[in-house]
């Protein structure tokens, strides 16, 4: 948002360069839902390998692009962000993590999930229950 000010007043201050910001931020406005979905999803490949589970996985830009989706209002991507930061991400057969447990993180992920669609951060809560509740049912964990 500030960064859409700015451009304007650069605009104005400068009438040539309407030319230029003016398309741009007309772009910003009719692509905002298309990059939204975009980041979401490009989090998910980056998150996991892809769809084959052949790519490459960084975790650090999945969680960039994660929050760049949340921050547009993807209540997918901020409940992702708080499941990741409330489980931490730890590499297979390696100790320590790549993405520490924040508990503090994780609940304000959570809470602008529920705060953007309570529905749908049920729906995920729920999922995530009984996938929990399976996990520790085949394992016999206690907790």
């Amino acid at each position: 948002m500030l960064k859409n000010l700015i451009l304007i007043a650069i605009s104005i201050a400068f009438p040539p360069l309407f030319f230029f910001t003016v398309p741009y931020l007309i772009y910003l406005f009719f692509t905002y839902s298309s990059r939204r979905e975009k980041y979401f999803n490009d989090a998910i490949i980056w998150r996991t390998g892809g769809l084959l589970r052949t790519g490459d996985i960084n975790i650090h830009k999945s969680v960039s692009l994660y929050k760049k989706a949340s921050s547009m209002g993807h209540a997918e991507a901020a409940f992702h962000l708080g499941e990741m930061y409330c489980d931490g991400i730890s590499p297979f057969n390696h100790t320590g993590y790549l993405l520490e447990p924040n508990s503090e993180l994780a609940n304000m992920y959570f809470k602008q999930c529920l705060g953007i669609s309570p529905s749908e951060f049920e729906q995920l809560s729920n999922q995530r229950e009984k996938m929990l509740n399976e996990i520790r049912e085949k394992y016999n964990f206690t907790n």
